[in-house]
């Protein structure tokens, strides 16, 4: 194995354990877990890193860390441009980092900082519309539930009620077998945002904020153990949390090589030209 694909490999390994992190309400580790992805993927010209610059800002954003938000997110409209994608690139998926995503992240990072401006909000609806296309090869539930919650919050930000809950009403209508950990989370950032709105004595408001307190108790138990096995062609969202595999056909890691972190294991085993990556997410 190259010393590039290899440091591919280690970058994305980080991006897995700072997204994890940034799901299960740790920051600091999500921010450090990123940083040190983003250090390694410095030099490479696949978008892992940035992802890893991507997942570095949201949670710098949720820390509070405005400066450093911004610095980041700058950092990587800079390396769109020159992007070569390499190797993991071309699995897709997980392992691609695509404009639609990025844009998705950069709003996100700015929503937790409590922003809401129009053009934030125009750029929030852009990122609902290109995921508006299941047939789209970037598609995915969680990025576009994710992206009608930050256009939710943006828009309350606004003062914009009626607006608030028709951007989230699609997320509220998910089947319980869709409401992953990461859904979740965002619907209940627009919920402590409606307690403490000027319109939270609002009907609307308070009809709101009921129906989301809800949303997480109408999930269905997944049994311990239990795990999806979909075809080799499936696009699982990383932002799902429950148990699901990936399999993808290149041999680029040791027979066997184990790696754990805290919530998550993710074997690769490698056959005879094929690597079965194997991402368990335990629910957060």
């Amino acid at each position: 194995m190259n010393s590039r694909r290899k440091r591919s490999i280690i970058a994305l390994t980080d991006g897995l354990k700072s997204l994890i992190a940034y799901w299960a309400g740790r920051p600091e580790d999500a921010f450090h877990y990123a940083s040190q992805g983003a250090d390694t993927a410095a030099n490479l010209r696949g978008t892992v890193g940035l992802w890893l610059l991507g997942l570095q800002a949201r949670a710098a954003a949720v820390l509070g860390d405005e400066e450093t938000e911004r610095t980041v997110n700058q950092a990587t409209a800079d390396r769109r441009e020159p992007v070569i994608h390499d190797d993991l690139d071309q699995f897709g998926g997980l392992f691609t980092y695509a404009p639609e995503k990025q844009l998705y992240y950069a709003i996100e990072s700015e929503v937790l900082l409590g922003h809401g401006d129009a053009q934030l909000a125009a750029q929030a609806e852009q990122a609902v519309l290109d995921f508006s296309d299941p047939n789209s090869p970037n598609w995915a539930f969680g990025d576009l539930a994710g992206s009608q919650c930050d256009l939710a919050l943006i828009r309350l930000f606004s003062g914009d009620m009626e607006g608030t809950a028709d951007a989230i009403r699609p997320v509220l209508n998910l089947p319980p077998s869709h409401r992953n950990n990461g859904i979740v989370v965002s619907a209940l950032r627009v919920r402590h945002a409606l307690m403490t709105s000027p319109a939270r004595t609002a009907v609307v408001a308070q009809d709101l904020r009921a129906e989301i307190e809800a949303f997480p108790a109408s999930r269905p138990a997944l049994p311990r153990g239990h795990h999806h096995r979909g075809p080799s062609s499936d696009r699982v969202p990383l932002s799902s949390f429950s148990t699901r595999q990936v399999r993808c056909r290149h041999s680029v890691l040791p027979s066997g090589h184990v790696l754990q972190w805290p919530g998550a294991l993710a074997t690769w085993q490698t056959g005879v030209g094929e690597l079965q990556c194997a991402i368990r997410l335990a629910e957060a």
